[in-house]
């Protein structure tokens, strides 16, 4: 028999066990809070007091005047239409900051103005200041405060501004700066200006790593900024697109400083690729980059110099031999054409992980518009870039003529295709052609297309046995994405001067490989003895044409 002791135990514990459960269940009813004057809440700060984790906090456009908040639980900050202005017109009583930061946070079409504390709190304002999580700025802009941005010592963190503005930021004090982030694991800037920092830094970073990308720093002609980019510890740093205009009126002569303190990260290198340095200082002692360490080498790749200064004090120089020889291509449709979408193919069939750079060129005149900088292409890789996505790394806006002219420079082996997509008859064309000539890679294939495009673009590969003896062909199959092996498929066995035409379907089939959402591309090799070619057809289903897509032109010397 079971005492009432034993069974109220057992209620209890069954009841504490309940209790655990439910208080691990996560919060999944994020909501919007909707600020604004018209609202029923009124400022940022009371949206933030009222914010759980995950909430979106959408501000109505227009200026909330000393109206300043603490973050607790990740959340999105949104301005909402023209953005929402934060402006501050007296000391932060928090001795921080506009809006402080304590959990990973995405802050988006805000304004920051005005922000300052006294000398006696530290002189040290900022739009915003970070202390613990993750955070993603996006199209901001930082006006006039002490520190546009100031990011505490944060273990692991990734700090992300992309798409945003910071005007005349700085005390005048040489310790207050545009933005300046202590040791975090990530920091990255892109698609950013800045102009007329006040005496400090406009990019002051003590990260593990550092990514500038298309960005512009220029100085004015009444600038006083110190360095354009203090990467005072080092770290494994990368510049790629980067402008920066040294002003007459500079407080240091230096556009970009490393290891100026020392104290190097466990890892450090300095890449500077794409970038172009304008200096207006009149002084012997102007220095485009100046690498305060003896044994990091800076590597510079294709970079631009004017004005009377130093290219480079310290070890390193300019470097080219990591990248292969240009491959150039005509006939390029731009997306001034609506009819006709141009879209650039990129083999990696090497065995080590590579970039390429491509550069737009006007048709008729030659002159270059836009440079596009891939990330990391895998062994085994062969991404598809629309021609929208590199007008879009263009530093400046530019009138697009219907045709480009482009390079193309890989530091991998591989191959490249140019195809062409008609939206109203739905084709695709190889229209493959560069200045080095055409060819196939024999015993691989680049894009097949998989059994997600079957309905309108269905592939065969065509494998032709140019041997003396009866034969079989093993091949690899990768995610055309990123590398990735899905599997092998071994054809039937073919005769001598032999060929057989596989669906991929069937070769789906025979790998056991169901591809997922997004899965649209593979690539295959040969794998194993094998003597013959491979040929890839697209059969463009609402024309009834087949087109031939084995046509490349060779990366990388392979």
């Amino acid at each position: 028999m079971t005492s009432n002791r034993s069974y109220n135990l057992t209620a209890r514990a069954l009841l504490l066990s309940c209790l655990t459960a439910l208080a691990a269940v996560p919060e999944v009813n994020a909501a919007d809070i909707l600020v604004g004057p018209a609202r029923n809440i009124k400022t940022l700060a009371a949206g933030v007091a009222t914010a759980r984790s995950g909430d979106r906090i959408l501000l109505d456009a227009g200026t909330y005047t000393d109206d300043v908040a603490n973050v607790a639980v990740p959340v999105t900050i949104e301005g909402q239409g023209a953005g929402a202005v934060l402006r501050v017109t007296q000391p932060i009583a928090n001795r921080k900051g506009i809006l402080v930061v304590d959990a990973t946070t995405t802050v988006r079409n805000v304004t920051f103005q005005g922000a300052y504390v006294t000398d006696n709190d530290g002189g040290n304002g900022a739009g915003i200041r970070m202390q613990r999580g993750d955070l993603i700025v996006d199209n901001c802009t930082f006006i006039e405060n002490q520190n546009g941005m100031l990011v505490n010592p944060i273990s692991g963190a990734t700090i992300t501004v992309q798409n945003s503005r910071f005007v005349g930021n700085g005390s005048g004090s040489g310790y207050t700066h545009a933005i300046y982030v202590n040791e975090v694991a990530q920091f990255t800037v892109k698609n950013g200006t800045f102009d007329g920092t006040v005496v400090g830094h406009s990019i002051k970073s003590r990260a593990l790593k550092t990514t500038i990308a298309n960005t512009v720093i220029d100085d004015g002609v009444a600038g006083t900024s110190s360095y354009g980019i203090d990467l005072p510890n080092g770290g494994v740093a990368v510049l790629d697109g980067v402008q920066i205009t040294q002003g007459p009126n500079t407080q240091n002569p230096a556009m970009v400083a490393y290891g100026a303190e020392g104290n190097l990260k466990p890892a450090n290198s300095l890449t500077i690729a794409n970038s172009t340095f304008i200096n207006k200082l009149i002084s012997p002692s102007a220095v485009a980059i100046n690498n305060f360490t003896t044994t990091v080498l800076a590597v510079l790749i294709e970079d631009t110099f004017q004005g009377n200064a130093v290219t480079l004090k310290g070890p390193g120089g300019g470097s080219t031999a990591a990248q292969g020889p240009v491959v150039r291509q005509a006939s390029v449709f731009s997306t001034a054409q609506a009819t006709s979408q141009s879209h650039l193919r990129f083999y990696n069939s090497g065995s080590t992980t590579g970039t390429v750079k491509v550069t737009l060129f006007d048709g008729a005149t030659g002159s270059s518009l836009a440079v596009w900088q891939s990330g990391d292409i895998a062994p085994n890789a062969a991404p598809q870039i629309s021609i929208a996505t590199i007008e879009a790394a263009a530093r400046q806006p530019f009138a697009r003529p219907a045709y480009y002219a482009v390079g193309i420079q890989p530091n991998f082996s591989g191959s490249f295709q140019h195809v062409l997509y008609r939206p109203a008859d739905g084709t695709l064309t190889n229209l493959t052609a560069c200045d080095t000539g055409i060819g196939s890679s024999g015993a691989k294939l680049a894009n097949a297309h998989s059994s997600l495009l079957s309905s309108d673009w269905p592939s065969s590969i065509v494998v032709y046995n140019t041997g003396l003896a009866v034969s079989a062909v093993t091949l690899g199959i990768f995610d055309a994405r990123d590398g990735t092996r899905l599997g092998t498929y071994t054809s039937p066995v073919l005769q001598p001067g032999g060929q057989a035409s596989l669906s991929v379907d069937s070769i789906e089939a025979g790998a056991n490989i169901k591809p997922t959402t997004g899965m649209s591309h593979y690539t295959m090799r040969v794998e194993g003895a094998f003597t013959g070619v491979l040929q890839q057809l697209v059969s463009n289903e609402r024309v009834g044409v087949v087109t031939d897509m084995t046509a490349v032109c060779a990366l990388g010397g392979s």
